[in-house]
């Protein structure tokens, strides 16, 4: 018994159907990324029952899973919030162009006027400050630094030790 498929193709019934994205699919895929801290403490404001060993370990779960999936797809792009704040506009003509959409400089100049040049600041300043003034708190950034530091660092180019530098 045949089960109809798009077009005049059948694939009998139990086999394995197995179809790839179209070679040139329109659709585009862009990763944003960032600190690996800056996320887990951002997500901890909305989910305090999870530590920030769990969240910097989903964190990389989530990274590699799309640096894996990332090269299946037709038209995919990656970055780094913090790349983002520091070159707003350039970074939007970039992305405006990957999506295929018709952009000034102008239209970028407007759009960026309104980026934080450092998103991480504030969760940077209040973790960095309780790290220096607690030492249980430092002894933990130590602990994560030492269990994810090298792992972020090495395929990531993002720093968790340093981090209150």
């Amino acid at each position: 018994m045949s089960v109809p498929k798009t077009g005049a193709e059948t694939v009998s019934q139990g086999s394995k159907l197995e179809q790839s994205q179209p070679k040139r699919s329109r659709a585009r895929f862009v990763f944003v990324t960032r600190h690996p801290l800056a996320t887990a403490l951002s997500t901890q404001k909305m989910v305090p029952s999870l530590s920030l060993f769990d969240l910097v370990a989903h964190w990389l779960a989530v990274e590699e899973y799309a640096a894996t999936n990332a090269p299946k797809l037709a038209h995919a792009k990656r970055v780094a919030l913090e790349d983002f704040a520091a070159a707003p506009a350039a970074t939007l003509l970039d992305l405006w162009a990957f999506l295929g959409l018709d952009a000034t400089r102008a239209d970028a100049d407007a759009a960026a006027a309104a980026v934080d040049g450092d998103p991480n600041a504030k969760h940077r300043d209040a973790y960095c400050a309780a790290a220096r003034t607690d030492p249980r708190k430092a002894r933990d950034h130590a602990r994560l630094a030492e269990r994810y530091g090298a792992l972020v660092r090495e395929h990531h180019d993002y720093d968790l030790a340093g981090w209150c530098a």
